[in-house]
């Protein structure tokens, strides 16, 4: 007769070196809460905007108007926004919360980061294993990860989960266990398809637990099953989303067929081949030299081990056991390369510096490599003495070809979003990546001596992860500029949204070609929909429609609301005019005093020859007439010569083209200074930057005053 087994939930004991792990933890807090105030929007990438998308579209609120615009992006981290975007109406604060999401998520994060470590090195005591595991969590990337709304982040946490629960199953082998990392590994993948090589080392890991009988055939197919029901439905969803969020069904890129173009492309030809090889050494030297070589060294270390347990079973020295530790190390190793592919096939068509060396995606595996690395190198034995010192002439390898690969991209320009590791560097150096070498490897074996030297006293892990820690935090900065410095592209636009939100106005437009800014005027006008204006459509008496400030001739009889200092909103309803009056506050000035709200003029600075120029307007093929009226002090009035007071230019710089050119002279004024001229352009090719010029000959003995600027179109 059997019994029933009773269960009693125990907690793990509290013990004094958890102090240490807390307050750790709270410092992943408090560094990186530092950033969410100075923070209040999108910064605005396509990615950030997909993913605020989908959580609105799962929070009920409609943004199907501009989800049109967008490529496909994963859904995984929006259905966590989800909740928020329900809960926050007010943006500034959704998307703060959202930041605090990140950062409890690297909490968990690291807490796991110690667990796992823990498990991988046995004989670590808590109080080390916190300390190295604190140094992999301050990687700059997960720094620079945890001030945007990206979906890296949840990656970390998602991929440690993973981690953690194949210990657990490694340890335990249940169906509950096993049923978790399944769970967890397709949810991964819907957090980004990138990860495709991490869900298939989970398979991996699991099919080798299972042929060397650590899992028994129950639990690998619960396993299994799980995985399979999570795929399915990540199809679904994936189906429904495009469905709805996209007018032809189909999203414009990122999906599955061109993750496979992408694959067909790197593989299609022996050069083709070499170039993907190229990029993956580049990539790999990133990565080295934004974790000081420890990266790199931890992936030799798991290799080194995972070669010997298997040889091991091979020769049947150790019969059909695998240490716990040995599937551990497989699922990191496989994933980290797995993933790293990925990355370089994916960057294969590169166009910029960062696309060569890229880190966004295998950045998520870098903080356990970080703290392993620690932990390898102050076990190191003398096979591992024997690797160091090949580390200089792999980084050698490796930044050669960097500096060669970088000269193939045709934008000169370095996203430091895609690289945080290596921002500094870069700032410091450029592509000179033979200097990003000096500097990783001097550290690799300060890093190393130290943990020789003190290793006798024990205290070599403490010191090596506090100068990561140190180094860490000292290349944060150069790559936090991204953060701060965007957040600033839409200060102006956010108080004119601000204006359209309190004036209670429902018909809001936008035009197509304002790009991230249609995705970001959705974010911000949240419970109301947004669509794309296009011409001939039916619009109310309180639609409004944002533009931008170069388009606005091609609004001609639409109303000027209110504009900031990118775009103008105008009135839905058109009238019959064909003209336009321009705000003067669109045009460039040397001096922001000389520009008199008031009157909507401007005035002469005697400082400063030019009175004003710019707004660097879109104009179509056709014939344009501009109307400057101005006023004069009345010296030339009463004065018999004429006399030069400067000039009136239509131009394009695109194009090298004077469209219309008038001298100002004194005869040209009334007895009351007043003169009013018109420059006649016929625009044969369209132009992005029509700039009006007027410039004084001598402004220290002119007074001159800007009333006004009309344009006329012809078609």
């Amino acid at each position: 007769m059997s019994e029933k087994k009773k269960f009693r939930l125990s907690l793990p004991k509290f013990q004094p070196q958890d102090i240490v792990t807390l307050l750790f933890a709270a410092a992943v807090f408090l560094v990186n809460f530092g950033i969410v105030g100075e923070c209040s929007n999108p910064i605005v990438y396509n990615d950030e905007m997909g993913y605020w998308t989908h959580a609105a579209e799962f929070a009920g609120l409609d943004w199907r108007g501009v989800s049109n615009s967008l490529a496909w992006y994963s859904y995984g981290y929006s259905f966590m926004l989800a909740p928020l975007v329900k809960l926050i109406p007010d943006t500034v604060l959704l998307y703060r919360a959202s930041l605090v999401l990140n950062i409890v998520m690297q909490m968990l994060s690291y807490f796991m980061f110690v667990y796992i470590l823990r498990n991988l090195f046995p004989k670590l005591e808590k109080l080390p294993a916190s300390v190295a595991a604190a140094a992999g969590i301050f990687y700059t990337a997960y720094r620079l990860n945890a001030a945007i709304a990206f979906c890296e982040t949840a990656l970390l946490f998602v991929t440690t989960l993973t981690v953690f629960l194949l210990v657990r199953v490694i340890n335990k082998p249940t169906c509950l266990n096993c049923g978790c990392l399944g769970l967890a590994a397709a949810y991964l993948f819907m957090v980004h398809n990138r990860t495709i090589g991490i869900v298939a080392s989970a398979v991996l890991v699991m099919a080798a637990a299972m042929v060397f009988r650590k899992v028994n055939l129950r639990q690998g197919g619960v396993f299994a099953g799980v995985l399979a029901v999570g795929v399915i439905a990540d199809k679904l969803i994936k189906s429904h989303l495009k469905s709805v969020l996209w007018e032809s069904g189909a999203s414009s890129g990122n999906d599955a067929s061109s993750v496979f173009g992408k694959i067909k492309a790197a593989f299609s030809s022996v050069e083709s081949v070499k170039r993907l090889l190229s990029i993956l050494a580049s990539q790999g030297f990133a990565i080295s030299a934004a974790t000081f070589c420890l990266a790199l060294f931890a992936m030799w270390a798991m290799l080194r081990r995972i070669s010997a347990e298997t040889f091991g079973v091979i020769r049947k020295k150790k019969g059909s056991e695998i240490e716990n530790g040995s599937y551990i190390l497989l699922f990191i190793f496989c994933a980290f390369i797995s993933t790293w592919i990925i990355s370089g096939v994916f960057m294969f068509d590169f166009t910029r510096i960062d696309h060569v060396v890229y880190t966004r995606y295998f950045d998520i595996m870098v903080g356990i490599l970080i703290m392993t690395g620690i932990c390898f190198l102050y076990n190191a034995d003398k096979y591992d003495m024997g690797a160091m010192m090949l580390i200089p002439l792999i980084m050698k390898i490796g930044a050669k070809r960097a500096a060669i690969t970088v000269q193939e991209a045709s934008q000169q320009v370095l996203n430091k979003v895609t690289v945080p590791g290596i921002c500094r560097l870069y700032d410091e150096n450029g592509t000179n990546f033979h200097a990003y070498l000096s500097y990783s490897v001097t550290i690799f074996f300060i890093l190393a001596l130290v943990l020789y030297a003190l290793k006798k006293h024990k205290l070599g892990i403490y010191v090596a992860s506090f100068i990561c820690m140190y180094a860490f935090n000292v290349n944060t900065p150069a790559a936090m500029i991204a953060v701060t410095k965007n957040q600033e592209n839409y200060v102006s636009d956010s108080a004119l949204i601000d204006r359209v939100k309190e004036s209670g106005k429902k018909d809001v437009y936008v035009e197509p070609d304002t790009g991230t800014f249609a995705c970001y005027l959705q974010y911000e006008m949240n419970d109301v929909r947004v669509d794309f204006y296009r011409d001939g459509m039916e619009m109310s008496e309180d639609s409004v429609i944002f533009i931008n400030k170069s388009d606005i001739i091609s609004y001609a009889g639409h109303e000027i609301l209110d504009l900031s200092d990118k775009r103008v909103l105008v009135s839905g309803r058109k009238s019959e005019s064909s003209g336009t009056e321009l705000p003067l506050s669109m045009m460039n000035v040397f001096d922001a005093e000389c520009y008199i709200a008031d009157e909507d003029a401007i005035e002469s600075n005697p400082e400063n020859p030019y009175l004003c120029f710019g707004p660097y307007l879109r104009l179509d093929e056709g014939r344009y007439s501009f109307t400057l009226d101005m006023e004069f002090d009345d010296v030339f009035g009463v004065n018999e010569d004429t006399v030069s007071i400067g000039y009136a230019e239509l131009r394009s710089n695109s194009s090298d083209t004077s469209f219309a050119h008038t001298e100002l002279t004194s005869d040209m004024t009334d007895k009351n200074g007043v003169v009013s001229i018109e420059l006649n352009a016929d625009v044969k090719q369209a132009v992005n930057d029509m700039e009006i010029i007027v410039f004084l000959y001598d402004p220290k003995a002119v007074e001159m005053q800007l009333n006004s600027i009309k344009v006329n179109t012809e078609d």
